[in-house]
């Protein structure tokens, strides 16, 4: 077993992007900066932000739905605002965007941080958001098979040819 002196456990933060996660209250950029300030200030190692377009659960009999700040946009100002810690997305579900893009903006993210994106990637779960938006939650895992060829293709070679049944 490993002792504290062999290796450093790292401690994160998921910052509060919901509306009404802050006590009742939506946080604002200002309010995200400020945590995202102080946490580096008192040695947190990573901020992460969630990766969805919305939640909905159920409270008593209705269905309530919270709209989150979008991530990426989220993770490029904290990459601009921040100095030392890791950044990542909780995780982003490939679902959501074209594959090449998410490379792109991961890359870009990166760029930005100077090399501190942790990128986290998934294959998404809640269904509402897919419906939501019109995006196929179908064959969710081969999606995300040829997502990932096609990420990991860009970011480690800087190309892919790729031809599946969802994506080219």
């Amino acid at each position: 077993m490993a002792t504290a002196t062999q290796r450093k456990l790292k401690i994160g933060l998921i910052l509060p992007v919901f509306e009404g996660d802050m006590d009742g209250q939506t946080a604002r950029w200002q309010d995200l900066l400020a945590m995202a300030e102080r946490a580096e200030a008192v040695g947190f190692d990573s901020l992460w932000i969630v990766d969805h377009l919305l939640s909905e659960r159920i409270e008593q009999v209705d269905r309530v739905r919270q709209g989150p700040w979008e991530c990426w946009s989220l993770l490029a100002a904290l990459a601009a605002s921040t100095t030392r810690v890791e950044l990542g997305p909780l995780v982003t579900n490939t679902g959501f965007r074209n594959p090449a893009l998410l490379a792109k903006m991961a890359d870009t993210v990166d760029e930005i941080s100077d090399g501190r994106l942790i990128l986290g990637l998934g294959a998404g779960w809640h269904q509402p958001e897919y419906r939501a938006f019109g995006i196929p939650y179908d064959h969710r895992f081969d999606r995300f098979e040829e997502a990932l060829t096609i990420i990991s293709g860009l970011l480690h070679d800087s190309q892919v040819n790729f031809t599946g049944t969802y994506n080219r």
